[in-house]
């Protein structure tokens, strides 16, 4: 296939980064607008990472008149002209691309239109050309060698999708807007006729000239039109036309060419115009050329070294704590078609966007595979010597586990499937029930010696290793996931499933679970399938993760991810698979001790519900519930759902305020749901062998980044009513010689906002270690800080953490219990006092509305597809994510780099084990003899997992406990 050449229309990326921008311009410390500096350059960045655009040209219109004003003195005449604002910017962004290196073309007398139509022209034979513009009239430049790229919907049009769009092919698309005409042009076209119009006609006629050489077979009225404004019509197709043959220098293939390292050469221009979030970007993903060799290793790389032990997060040298980061290498490997990975369905083909933002709805049928693409392999004693030896040569192997439980600390090894090449997988039987298996102890030990310094790639990787090691494979080797890569790559998708990842990248059906088996009642354990029949199933496994490793590890490398997937997210798998090992103690006398108090409690909360409504009801019924409050006791609700009125949470905590029952029910279900949800289920969990319970620690279901946890979920443990926190007492130390610690990142959200907004007031503050709160009030009321008075210090609590989840003046009047009026008098103050977090604010928004996804400052990014949403309840929900998610994912990133620190440092410490994070804290298990050194490493941990640079401007705080019990400790 040929290569890409990117041709982009200046002049409409410049206009469309200054209207992004109108309501909330950028303005540096000299006054200056730099709103279209900062768009262009963020958009063109933008565009090389995701298409990684190695051949590019630009155009911008002259200030010259063009040959279509002097054919037509009206052309363009209802334009204002362009604001003062944005021609200051200009120079600028001239000089960008001029420092760059990127041939910047074009002649007094034509438009960027006729520029880049002439070079499409020119170098369709050489090249696959793409337009980069969202402007309409390229459509009629579409043709087999040429597409468009919208940068404003993230959609190609090829020749298709204009027909589909338009109702007419390329060729017919200057006739078309000949009838139409444009009003952004103020192109003339015909009176009163529309697209359809035109469209039918066109279909009917095929051009201009077939049309009014057939008039006399069209309707006496559109026949009229048509006569009376033919003149309009050919001076239309005229000017619609764009010119192909500009007398313009074509640049040599050498001139086309980009190489995004270039981009350092524009720093001093970012650091005049004060764009410091471009340059940081810039200078954190291509470094000078001397660092680019400590860059992630190429796909084909002889020594992988994706996850690598002397590459730490804490190191000096190459860390995520450094001012000087690694980035992606000047250049990368080019998969070849023939190696298999690449097959997509037509619609992510023609998505550019797709490989790192969310992909289009697409509906693909699985079916059937009428030939295997990949032969399966069941090993025996023979075959297994030559499957070590193509193991022992491999620099990466796929690895999969079949079990016979979806928990890793009490399933038994029934299985494991291997890939070293896309030829073909193998199956080694371990414990199968009604057949022979290899012997165990021997495959293990042949493994662990064959595997080591290999990079072991899997789906779900913590499940397997932790099944492995329980059976006496230990595998400390460098990591890839695929499922954590599929999450980084889109953290919005709904499953990160082996299946679905395969279905969509692959576009291969794999065989599902159930048939081998079954499903419900009738379900055995796979332990009771024939290895002959798993064989191809669990092979398959490792054979779709391996195809789907250099799929991915390309799109992490281009997508400006690596470094928060290489140094944070892969180190972490072996961090969470220590803590899910060690568990924690739990002691069921407490709990049994909370259950009779609940119990208590139930009881006089349902007489007293009982009593209101003067009879007994099952409480736990939705329905029932509406019919007492709604229509029997006549409480408003304006909320319905299809079944009825809503008794949801939101609807009683608004009834609460007024009417005691609601009240009373939410107290029911909260502790309903704490005696289901842990004190009766707590001791089911605990692990008869390990005498602990083993939580499951997720990294790919929160979309901030934060981590969490199931079976038990220690995120939903409630922590604000005294009963909720007593369940901590039951999460103990083992015994007496041992102590829980725990630590707690001192409102590292509100230090997060100081960092990032750098309002001068909080930064201040945190240095000066000041009440946050009450120094806010103080600023809020205007009153000195000793007069501030505990209503007020609320007040300032409440809308500090209430503005970074996107809390407005109805939410902030009922939860200090005001007038919506005074609420939103508060917020104006509050705003008012501090205008740069009202500025961070917009400008979160706004760049997400440009670059159509928000990031933490380590480089996580959440698209949002909604944030120009027409239904404005999908675009609140979406401005409200860009405001909060580079915070709170933040703070995920941190307490993570904190995590794999603390992990380096204890991981041979015989009496210090970390066993538990929730949110922003840390718990540990410690020796009492080990507790002050404890103390020291966690916090100095958790307090540097900042890069200095940062930590200069606002220092992290902990909160560090010790306990008997994890509620003493906190």
């Amino acid at each position: 296939m040929a290569e890409k050449l990117y041709l982009i229309d200046g002049t409409a990326l410049l206009y469309r980064a200054h209207f992004a921008f109108i309501k909330n311009p950028l303005i540096n410390s000299k006054g200056m607008n730099t709103s279209a500096i900062y768009g262009v350059i963020s958009s063109f960045i933008r565009l090389v990472e995701t298409v990684h655009a190695e051949h590019i040209a630009i155009s911008f219109d002259r200030k010259a008149p063009t040959f279509r004003h002097e054919m037509y003195q009206a052309y363009k005449a209802q334009r204002p002209p362009m604001p003062d604002e944005l021609v200051a910017q200009i120079k600028p962004v001239h000089e960008f691309f001029r420092l760059i290196g990127l041939p910047e073309i074009g002649m007094d007398g034509y438009e960027a239109d006729d520029v880049l139509g002439t070079l499409a022209a020119k170098f369709k034979d050489r090249y696959q050309v793409v337009l980069v513009t969202s402007d309409k009239d390229y459509c009629q430049l579409v043709n087999d060698k040429t597409t468009l790229l919208d940068p404003m919907k993230d959609v190609t049009l090829d020749r298709d999708v204009v027909f589909g769009k338009y109702g007419v092919y390329p060729e017919q698309f200057v006739d078309y807007l000949a009838l139409v005409g444009d009003s952004s042009d103020n192109i003339p076209g015909v009176k009163s006729i529309g697209p359809k119009t035109a469209e039918a006609l066109l279909k009917e006629h095929g051009s201009l000239d077939g049309i009014y050489g057939n008039l006399d077979m069209l309707a006496p009225k559109l026949k009229e039109r048509l006569l009376s404004d033919k003149d309009n019509a050919y001076l239309s197709q005229k000017l619609a036309a764009i010119e192909l043959n500009v007398p313009i220098a074509l640049p040599d293939y050498e001139g086309l060419a980009f190489n995004p390292q270039s981009l350092r050469l524009a720093l001093p221009l970012l650091e005049e115009y004060e764009i410091g979030s471009i340059k940081r970007k810039i200078e954190t993903k291509y470094p000078a050329l001397s660092s680019v060799n400590s860059a992630s290793p190429s796909v084909n790389s002889t020594s992988p070294s994706v996850n690598s032990t002397s590459q730490s997060v804490n190191s000096t040298s190459q860390s995520v704590n450094s001012t000087s980061l690694p980035v992606i290498p000047a250049s990368l490997p080019v998969i070849p078609a023939e190696a298999g990975i690449q097959p997509q369905t037509s619609e992510y083909q023609d998505d550019i966007f797709a490989t790192t933002g969310k992909p289009k709805a697409v509906t693909i049928t699985p079916e059937e595979p009428s030939e295997q693409p990949f032969e399966s392999i069941l090993i025996d004693n023979r075959s297994f010597v030559s499957m070590l030896a193509e193991i022992q040569a491999a620099d990466i192997v796929s690895i999969d586990t079949e079990t016979d439980s979806i928990d890793p600390m009490q399933a038994a090894l029934v299985g494991i499937s291997l890939c070293v090449n896309e030829n073909k997988a193998y199956y080694i039987p371990i414990s199968h029930k009604l057949a022979e298996n290899l012997a165990q102890k021997e495959v293990l030990l042949h493994l662990q010696e064959a595997l080591k310094a290999k990079l072991i790639i899997g789906h779900n990787l913590k499940y397997d290793l932790i099944v492995l090691k329980r059976h006496g494979l230990s595998l400390n080797n460098p990591l890839f996931d695929t499922m954590l890569a599929a999450y980084i790559l889109d953290p919005g998708t709904n499953s990160y499933s082996l299946d679905k990842c395969t279905l969509r990248e692959l576009d291969h059906a794999m065989i599902p679970i159930s048939s081998l088996i079954g499903k419900g009642k009738s379900q055995i354990t796979f332990d009771l399938v024939d290895p002959a029949e798993a064989c191809y199933y669990a092979a398959e496994d490792a054979w779709a993760v391996f195809m789907l490793y250099p799929i991915y590890r390309r799109r992490i490398d281009f997508s400006g991810m690596h470094l928060l997937f290489d140094d944070i997210e892969l180190p972490l798998i072996h961090v969470l698979q220590r803590m899910e090992e060690n568990g924690v103690a739990i002691d069921c006398n407490i709990l049994g001790d909370i259950s009779h108090l609940i119990n208590l409690e139930l009881k006089k909360l349902t007489e007293h519900i009982y009593s209101y409504a003067g009879y007994e009801f099952n409480l736990n019924s939705t329905q029932q519930l509406a019919k007492l409050l709604f229509e029997e006791k006549h409480l408003p609700n304006k909320k319905k759902t299809k079944t009825g009125f809503s008794t949801d949470n939101s609807v009683l905590e608004d009834l609460s305020t007024d009417h005691e029952i609601a009240a009373d029910i939410i107290q029911y279900r909260q502790l309903n749901k704490l005696q289901s949800t842990y004190v009766s289920a707590l001791p089911k969990m605990i692990n008869p062998v390990t005498n602990r319970i083993h939580s499951s620690f997720n990294q790919t279901v929160a979309s901030t980044g934060r981590l969490s946890s199931s079976n038990p979920n220690l995120q939903n443990i409630p922590v604000r009513t005294e009963l909720g926190r007593e369940i901590r007492k039951a999460f103990c130390a083992i015994d007496d010689q041992h102590l829980i610690l725990a630590a707690d990142y001192s409102q590292i959200e509100l230090r997060l906002l100081a960092l990032m907004s750098k309002d001068e007031a909080l930064v201040e503050a945190f240095k000066n270690g000041l009440d946050i709160h009450k120094g806010m009030a103080a600023k809020l009321y205007d009153v000195p800080l000793a007069e501030v008075t505990q209503d007020q210090r609320r007040a300032a609590k409440t809308i500090n953490f209430g503005l970074l989840y996107g809390m407005g003046q109805r939410k902030l009047a009922r939860d200090l219990g005001i007038s919506q009026s005074e609420a939103k008098s508060i917020i104006e103050s509050y705003f008012a006092q501090f205008p740069s977090i009202r500025n961070f604010i917009s400008q979160c928004v706004a760049s997400a509305r440009q670059e159509r996804f928000c990031e933490t400052i380590f480089g996580r990014r959440l698209f949002l597809p909604n944030i120009e949403s027409r239904n404005q309840g999908l675009k609140s929900e979406a401005e409200r994510i860009a405001v909060n998610m580079p915070i709170q994912g933040s703070a995920a990133d941190i307490i993570k780099i904190a995590m794999i620190d603390i992990n380096r440092q204890i991981e041979d410490h015989p009496h210090i084990r970390m066993i538990l994070q929730v949110h922003d804290e840390l718990v540990f298990e410690v020796h009492k003899d080990a507790i002050d050194e404890a103390k020291k490493l966690v916090q100095t941990a958790m307090e540097n997992a900042l890069p200095p640079v940062m930590r200069a401007v606002v220092e992290l705080k902990t909160d560090v406990g010790v306990g008997r019990n994890w509620y003493e400790a906190h």
